[in-house]
């Protein structure tokens, strides 16, 4: 069983993300975060498999966001996966230069979904492991 956060301030959003993921990874737990605060919170203090953060929260965005976790030595090994309605191949390519172990973009698709998950769990795997 893995946990994933997914920080999203819209509710609608929210709720089908962890619709799909419960899906797709029925053994999976799933924790939810209104805004990157909440979720900088949740992720030092469960300390998840793996992360997905909207880009456009409120107050603190998912770039800003990114840059704590990846400053903070109990969050930085930790993947974060951008899920974002910024589709244009511009913003892709600046979510990766910034560090997003991946990118995703909205309305989300559930085999990219599912397939980009489980490309960054290995890396959780071995870090646990090793």
């Amino acid at each position: 069983m893995k946990t994933l956060l997914y920080i999203e301030d819209n509710a609608d959003n929210l709720k089908v993300l962890q619709m799909m993921i419960r899906r797709l990874r029925p053994a999976d737990d799933v924790l939810p975060a209104r805004n990157a605060e909440e979720g900088i919170d949740i992720a030092n203090r469960m300390l998840p498999d793996l992360i997905l953060m909207d880009i456009n929260l409120p107050g603190m965005n998912g770039y800003e966001a990114l840059k704590i976790l990846r400053c903070t030595s109990m969050t930085r090994h930790i993947p974060v996966i951008a899920v974002s309605a910024y589709a244009m191949q511009e913003n892709i390519r600046q979510g990766l230069e910034a560090g997003f172990d991946a990118y995703i973009t909205k309305p989300v698709n559930m085999q990219v979904l599912d397939a980009t998950i489980t490309a960054c769990l290995p890396a959780v795997d071995m870090v646990q492991s090793g």
